[in-house]
């Protein structure tokens, strides 16, 4: 469903520089905003990416991600570059988006606990 792994940037990162990818990877559930919600609420900035796919050649289907980092320059920067990192692969950023999670945006968002999750709330609809 939700698919999370730690990456560094470059072979000389610090810490700081440390970005946590999660991936959206089922069809039914959107749970990006979550995931944003939640490493907001261990102080994480939270970067989202929406891919409507790549041609044929790439075999390459829509994604979502979700990036986190306790770096918020970073995670600035990476808004920034993204959409001409997507050009120079030979893909249109057009058919990508970049949203730079807000704090404000993402406090409405109920905080999934022990206590509360509500995955059917989360249902795409079909």
């Amino acid at each position: 469903m939700v698919g999370i792994g730690q990456c560094t940037l470059g072979e000389r990162a610090t810490v700081g520089h440390r970005i946590i990818e999660a991936r959206n990877a089922n069809r039914f559930f959107n749970l990006m905003h979550i995931v944003a919600r939640q490493g907001m609420e261990v102080g994480l900035e939270s970067l989202r990416i929406r891919s409507n796919g790549a041609p044929r050649k790439y075999e390459s289907l829509p994604s979502k991600w979700v990036l986190l980092s306790r770096n918020g320059d970073r995670i600035a920067k990476l808004a920034q570059a993204l959409p001409q990192a997507y050009e120079d692969m030979g893909l249109k950023a057009a058919r990508m988006a970049v949203i730079h999670s807000k704090r404000e945006a993402l406090m409405h968002i109920r905080l999934w606990t022990d206590n509360f999750s509500n995955l059917l709330s989360q249902l795409k609809p079909l």
